[in-house]
């Protein structure tokens, strides 16, 4: 899917898209603009308004468009 047609996508299903260092997409609900992965459980994610202290064990992922 190019690049439009995925953002157009996400924008229909109110989603955005971070990457997850793992060629692997993540979405998130566009109320979120903030998305962190547990470095322990690299299944675990979590989503927040604004930026918070989720500690050490938490990396923020990059919003891929």
């Amino acid at each position: 899917m190019d690049r439009v047609n995925a953002m157009r996508s996400e924008a229909i299903r109110g989603v955005n898209s971070y990457s997850n260092g793992e060629d692997s997409v993540v979405e998130a609900d566009v109320r979120f603009d903030r998305v962190y992965r547990n470095d322990s459980y690299s299944d675990l994610y979590a989503a927040a308004e604004g930026e918070i202290d989720m500690g050490s064990d938490w990396t923020i992922l990059k919003k891929r468009y």
